[in-house]
């Protein structure tokens, strides 16, 4: 899919801890933002565009989710005062285990 098609599905504001590893690093960001197809990490800038990553969603009023995502692109610090936005990275969620979808559903119809 190309990111025009990406950035086509409607995305929701959202604001809920998500967590996943850098290097041997744990660490506990925020989504701002939430497709069907993705989310949006602020503070994440320091993963690599491309690279698989293992995040844990915890979505509100439902359950924690385990779930791999791509990296489709990075806002670096820099990038974001140019721009006026927050640094972060775009993930693409590639791989979700069984209940996810019908949860993240039901979370975006709140």
């Amino acid at each position: 899919m190309d990111s025009n098609a990406q950035r086509q599905q409607q995305r929701f504001r959202v604001n809920f801890s998500v967590r996943y590893s850098v290097a041997k690093d744990f660490v506990e960001e925020y989504a701002e933002n939430l497709s069907s197809g993705g989310l949006f990490v602020r503070g994440a800038h320091r993963l690599n565009k491309g690279e698989n990553v293992v995040i844990e969603l915890d979505l509100p009023g439902f359950d924690t989710f385990v779930v791999t995502a791509k990296v489709a692109h990075v806002i670096t610090p820099e990038e974001a005062v140019e721009n006026a936005r927050r640094p972060g990275a775009g993930l693409k969620i590639v791989s979700t285990p069984d209940g996810f979808a019908n949860a993240m559903h039901n979370y975006l119809l709140r």
